[in-house]
C-alpha cells in the first residue's frame, strides 16, 4: 500500500502535469505569421486618391492577385489585405459614395498562375484604402515553400465604370502584383512601377512540432512510473 505522503505528493504533482500538457498543446497550436509584406504597424505606402494601386475603369471585371510562399506549413486561420473599390463618378471626383461588394479568395498554384481555389470571402469595401482581416472557416493546409495566391475580384460593375485597388508597400520584396480584366486564371504581372502588394497570412502548425511530441511522451511515461511506484 502506498504511504499517505506518497499519495499527497501525487495529488499535488498531477495538476502540474495536466497544466504542463495543456500549455504545451496550446503553444503548439498558436497562430503564427507565415507571410507579411505590410510595413511596420501593418501600414502601406499610400498611392493616389484611393491610397492603393488601382485598375479600371473601364471594364466589367477586374482581378488583382498577390502570390506568396508561406515560411512554414500551417492550417490557414486568417489573412489580412488592404483593398479599395468603388464605382467611378462621372466627374471622377472624390470622395465617392458607392461601397461595393468584392470577392477575396485564396488559391494554390504555380509561380505564374492560380490553379485551384481553396476558400473565398465576400467583402464590402469603399474607395479608401483599408486593412481587412478575413478569418478562415475551412482552414486549408498551406505547405511551406509552395506558391499560393490571394485574389481580389470585382465583377459585374455597373456600366463598366469601376475601379479595384490593392494597398502596396514600396519597401517590401514580393512576387509582385498581378492583374486581369478577363478571369482569375489569366493574370499578368504588373510591370509599371512594380507595385508590392501588402498581405499578411497567419495559421496554426499543421502538425504538432517534434519537441512538443517528445514532451507529451516523456510526461506520459513519467506518469506511468509514478503510478507504479505508488501501487
Amino acid at each position: 500500500m502506498p504511504r499517505k505522503s506518497q499519495i499527497t505528493i501525487w495529488n499535488r504533482f498531477a495538476p502540474l502535469l495536466t497544466a504542463a500538457l495543456l500549455f504545451s498543446a496550446i503553444g503548439a497550436r498558436a497562430d503564427t505569421t507565415v507571410y507579411n509584406s505590410f510595413g511596420p504597424g501593418m501600414t502601406i505606402t499610400p498611392l493616389g486618391d484611393t491610397g492603393t494601386f488601382t485598375i479600371g475603369p473601364p471594364g466589367t471585371s477586374n482581378y488583382l492577385g498577390a502570390p506568396f510562399a508561406p515560411s512554414s506549413t500551417v492550417d490557414l486561420t486568417s489573412l489580412t489585405g488592404n483593398w479599395a473599390a468603388a464605382l467611378t463618378a462621372a466627374e471622377n471626383t472624390f470622395p465617392l459614395t458607392h461601397p461595393v461588394p468584392i470577392t477575396i479568395s485564396i488559391w494554390s498554384g504555380s509561380s505564374s498562375d492560380p490553379v485551384t481555389e481553396l476558400e473565398s470571402w465576400g467583402l464590402t469595401v469603399d474607395q479608401t484604402a483599408t486593412n481587412y482581416t478575413l478569418s478562415s472557416t475551412t482552414m486549408p493546409e498551406l505547405v511551406a515553400g509552395d506558391t499560393y495566391w490571394v485574389l481580389a475580384d470585382y465583377t459585374g460593375a455597373e456600366a463598366g465604370d469601376n475601379f479595384l485597388g490593392w494597398g502596396t508597400n514600396s519597401a517590401a520584396t514580393t512576387l509582385g502584383l498581378w492583374q486581369s480584366d478577363t478571369s482569375a486564371t489569366t493574370l499578368g504581372l504588373v510591370s509599371i512601377d512594380h507595385p508590392q502588394p501588402a498581405l499578411e497570412v497567419q495559421g496554426t502548425p499543421a502538425v504538432i512540432p517534434e519537441p512538443s511530441m517528445l514532451l507529451f511522451m516523456s510526461v506520459g511515461f513519467l506518469c506511468v512510473l509514478i503510478k507504479r511506484r505508488l501501487a
